[in-house]
């Protein structure tokens, strides 16, 4: 009997005037005990329904879902809940304490262990996640990826046969994304427990024994990782597959054959073979790289002087969050900001429309020339300048329909009527969506990615000089990413400057012409991104920063004796640069 099992599951939301948007059709599938399992598909294909129907928090409206062979359905769910841990995307779906150690422990309270057993769990749990100096602080206080490490080590406390991650690590800087995934797989490998792992980080997938795709509600593909040697089954969800396999693809079209690689090692070896065949020896000349547009004349537009911050002053709960710190941001940049979960970024940008304020004696921010620890600041005309868009934009959503919520920020400013709903309508046109079609639908009924963007739409339609983004594709697949970076182009013509906070290195690698890394609540350079990811001096410097894919894979390959350019920051260059090297043997 499979630990876990659907037998043709149907679910439905209700979407107001008696209609009904299904979200899972006729679903079958089966996980047995220790296995590991990844779940792949579009944002909207059905996945958090399908991890919300695993413990019962939902119960279908077709079909059977059993745990152990007990269906969910049934009144009593403790013993569900005991064997199956569900980690969620917003980890402040999960807090329900003020101190970080007791939400670790509520789990295991919950299973009535002993005092002991319970202190040594959450040790372990937090230590696990990287988060034990953090056990007394108070988890709001937290940085977005901390609380999920948070919410992470309250699930590893109860010790689950089965864990359910549904995009879990989607929050966190490489560094923890990878402790996290090595928690989980020696705890797969060691004592047998059975993970589903949601996500869209097809790396992540690599590692499952099963991969299962999801699209629209129903399952479109089922199976080991042979699935990767056919991108097209992939493509069709709206999915990437793994970089080595997506180089593969490109270098095969290039008419060089590298086999078929699922991972790093493996590309490597194969493209270095390939190459050997093809005689392209390591060529002793520096292979010039054309550095990413700069913009080293325009005037400064935000200009941060040893500014400093502290949450809570004064009180048991005070935490230093930034220290001296100085940064300049020019008019034009599209200027990315990363840095370890908990370096002081969201903290910063916060500073730079005044939603946190500058204290006394604690530095200056100066914005398009309005000196922000002035005691009388003009808040109307510096928010009508810097635009700011969460970590979760869908919570910026308010109001009755699409068109009334976009139209909020040019009413505060004063705006006519007529210039209201004309500043609506290109917001919500330049973000991609269709303002006939959107206009007076709630927002709050629209998918994840149709939220995200009527966000956006709110905040442009302000035209601020400056756009604040913190994390703007977390959580989106890899089609919703593109669409969004893409947006964030062609948003520049209406706000020239961006301000970008990822932990996506690909991302920041090839959209932003200069980068801030933070690290503790300080800045410790501001490379362009050839200079911060083509020398390794400036990597370790920067500390818990990690390559691009492509570029890890280029230097490997320079290192492995390959002629190509060592400072490729995107498939297409590395590509192009490994053809080349065939080209000129």
């Amino acid at each position: 009997m499979p630990f876990l099992e659907f037998k043709n599951v149907d679910y439905s939301y209700e979407s107001g005037d008696d209609e009904y948007i299904q979200a899972l059709k006729s679903v079958s599938l089966s996980v047995e005990r220790g296995e590991f399992v990844a779940l792949v598909g579009c944002n909207g294909s059905g996945k958090s329904t399908l991890a919300r129907l695993c413990n019962g928090l939902l119960v279908p409206d077709g079909g059977s879902v059993t745990v152990d062979g007990k269906s969910t359905e049934d009144k009593d769910l403790f013993e569900i809940r005991k064997k199956i841990g569900v980690v969620f995307q917003n980890p402040d779906n999960q807090m329900v304490t003020t101190v970080v150690e007791d939400d670790v422990a509520f789990g295991p309270e919950n299973l009535g262990l002993p005092p002991d057993e319970i202190r040594a769990r959450v040790d372990w749990a937090l230590s696990c996640v990287g988060m034990s100096e953090y056990a007394t602080s108070g988890p709001f206080r937290l940085s977005g990826g901390q609380k999920q490490r948070v919410a992470i080590a309250g699930v590893l406390a109860i010790k689950p046969e089965l864990m359910i991650l549904d995009e879990a690590t989607g929050m966190l800087d490489p560094d923890g994304r990878a402790e996290v995934l090595d928690v989980v797989m020696r705890l797969h490998r060691e004592e047998g427990m059975a993970v589903v792992m949601i996500t869209h980080f097809m790396e992540e997938a690599a590692l499952a024994d099963r991969i299962v795709i999801l699209d629209k509600g129903r399952i479109v593909a089922d199976g080991g990782r042979e699935l990767f040697s056919t991108p097209e089954v992939f493509d069709r969800a709206g999915l990437d597959v793994p970089m080595p396999v997506k180089l593969a693809t490109m270098l095969k079209a290039r008419g060089l054959d590298v086999g078929s690689p699922l991972y790093t090692d493996e590309f490597v070896d194969g493209t270095l073979a390939a190459l050997k065949a093809a005689g392209a020896d390591k060529s002793d000349e520096p292979i010039a790289a054309c550095d990413a547009e700069n913009v080293p004349d325009a005037r400064s537009i935000i200009d941060v002087k040893e500014l400093s911050y502290t949450y809570s002053p004064k009180t048991p709960f005070a935490t230093q969050a930034l220290f001296g710190v100085d940064l300049d941001i020019r008019e034009g940049d599209l200027f990315g900001i990363i840095g370890g979960t908990g370096a002081g970024k969201s903290t910063l940008v916060s500073h730079f429309n005044a939603l946190t304020r500058v204290g006394k004696r604690c530095g200056t921010v100066v914005v398009d020339g309005m000196d922000l620890s002035a005691r009388k600041l003009d808040l109307k005309r510096l928010r009508s300048t810097v635009g700011m868009v969460f970590q979760y934009p869908e919570h910026q959503l308010f109001d009755d329909t699409v068109e009334k919520d976009v139209k909020f920020g040019p009413k505060n400013l004063g705006l006519s009527a007529e210039e209201q709903t004309e500043r609506a309508r290109q917001a919500i046109e330049l973000v991609g969506l269709d303002y006939t079609t959107i206009k007076d639908r709630s927002p709050f009924e629209l998918s994840g990615g149709q939220k995200r963007r009527v966000a956006l739409a709110g905040v442009i339609a302000m035209k601020p000089q400056i756009l604040v983004l913190d994390e703007p594709t977390a959580g989106l697949d890899p089609r919703g990413k593109r669409a969004v970076m893409e947006l964030v182009k062609n948003i520049r013509s209406v706000c020239p400057t961006v301000v970008m906070i990822s932990h996506n290195m690909d991302e920041i690698a090839e959209y932003c012409n200069r980068i801030a890394v933070m690290q503790k609540g300080r800045v410790v350079g501001v490379y362009s991104p050839r200079e911060l990811f083509g020398d390794r001096a400036a990597l370790e410097a920067a500390g818990s920063v990690r390559l691009p894919l492509a570029t890890e894979i280029a230097m490997r390959l320079y290192e492995g004796g390959a002629p190509v350019d060592p400072t490729a920051l995107t498939a297409d260059e590395l590509a192009d640069s490994i053809a080349k090297a065939v080209e000129n043997a």
